[in-house]
């Protein structure tokens, strides 16, 4: 449809480091979440690395 965007990847794109409370590193066993993080960044490249790295670990 007009206005769509078509974001594609290989598989691990949603194998982010995460910190727990305790700041424990941990990898992101949330397969929606990087799809939460498109959605929210409206399909935007840079909006989306910019969310990867305040979401992830390192």
């Amino acid at each position: 449809m007009p206005g769509d965007i078509i974001v594609s990847g290989s598989d691990g794109k949603d194998d982010l480091r995460m910190k727990n409370e305790n700041g424990e590193e941990y990898v992101n066993e949330d397969e929606t979440q990087i799809l939460r993080i498109i959605e929210k960044s409206g399909g935007d490249l840079e909006k989306i690395y910019h969310a990867i790295r305040e979401t992830g670990a390192g």
